[in-house]
């Protein structure tokens, strides 16, 4: 119900100027706008994309489509590569009160509140972004992340210390759990959390042993869990991204990026998203710049709403196509 009332609301909030000849609705024109935005995105073009990604919702007509509601995120990034932080913090705030069961609006103007150093409204918008996903340990890991790069390293403990606080005894608890007490230090109760994991018959549970005993300084034990998981049948696109995160980690770059392929390669795949964006780090660790940048503006078009992605888009135009000057605020 409540999409339906606010939907103009995004699409006024959305678009600078509503253009009222357009106000019918047109899926062809508002598509082929979009994807003109995002040619003028990753080029660096700013300016250039936002203008045609008003000119998309323009087409969207009185409701709201999902792909209006991924021109929206185009959008918001856009402004932010733009500097225009007080446009980027509308349109997601537009997409915030259109969707109140999705995380992601929140936890990105949360971003953009702490790097402008409104830590008030960026701290209250990650508890709001939990508050939709109590449960959810990736998004508290994130929130822990961005935080601690930024310097608030009390807030981030945190948010460990909730995830902590979830309860539950399936294999996503314990898994969460360990790998929340690995991020703390706190290496034996990370490895009794995994070992009551892997007792129920978890593999990934062997990978993030791996690295917990990678991280306390017992190489061979952490070799033994890989050896073990490379030696189980049942591998799913979760563990190997796992293995391929250990691998990154270590220096084996191609290594890694065999290992995301395979795990792209298999018949269910359940971190698609995060597995093309692990590629691409792989591929550019690799040297292979062009693939990288390539398979960079492909993943973009699928997830429209990762601005760090945008970010790297634009390092990687400078690998491929040499050195830019159309790009406001970039000194790669």
């Amino acid at each position: 119900m409540k999409r339906k009332v606010v939907g103009l609301f995004l699409t006024l909030v959305c678009t600078a100027t509503l253009l009222t000849g357009c106000i019918s609705g047109n899926a062809s024109s508002l598509h082929e706008a979009k994807e003109a935005g995002i040619d003028l995105l990753t080029s660096g073009d700013y300016e250039g994309a936002i203008k045609e990604f008003d000119e998309a919702l323009g087409y969207s007509g009185m409701t709201v489509s999902a792909e209006a509601v991924d021109v929206c995120y185009y959008k918001a990034a856009a402004q932010y590569l733009n500097n225009d932080f007080e446009g980027a913090i509308e349109t997601y705030t537009a997409l915030i009160n259109y969707d109140d069961d999705s995380s992601d609006p929140l936890f990105l103007r949360g971003g953009i509140y702490l790097n402008e150093n409104e830590s008030e409204k960026g701290l209250k918008d990650y508890k709001s972004a939990i508050a939709v996903e109590e449960d959810n340990y990736d998004l508290y890991i994130a929130i822990y992340e961005n935080l601690e790069a930024l310097g608030y390293s009390d807030e981030a403990l945190e948010y460990l210390n909730l995830a902590l606080a979830i309860e539950g005894s399936s294999v996503e608890n314990y898994i969460g759990r360990g790998r929340v007490y690995l991020l703390l230090g706190q290496y034996d109760a990370a490895v009794k959390a995994l070992e009551k994991a892997e007792d129920k018959g978890s593999e990934d549970a062997l990978l993030y042993l791996a690295k917990v005993y990678d991280a306390s300084g017992d190489e061979e034990k952490s070799q033994e869990y890989i050896e073990e998981y490379a030696n189980s049948a049942d591998k799913t696109s979760e563990s190997l991204n796992a293995l391929g995160n250990i691998q990154m980690q270590n220096g084996d770059y191609a290594d890694a990026l065999a290992t995301y392929q395979e795990a792209l390669a298999l018949d269910e795949v359940t971190n698609e998203q995060e597995l093309l964006k692990n590629e691409i780090g792989a591929l550019e660790y690799t040297g292979d710049f062009k693939t990288a940048y390539t398979n960079a503006l492909k993943y973009i078009e699928d997830y429209p709403n990762d601005s760090e992605m945008l970010r790297e888009i634009t390092f990687l135009q400078t690998r491929v196509n040499g050195p830019y000057t159309n790009i406001v605020g970039e000194s790669e």
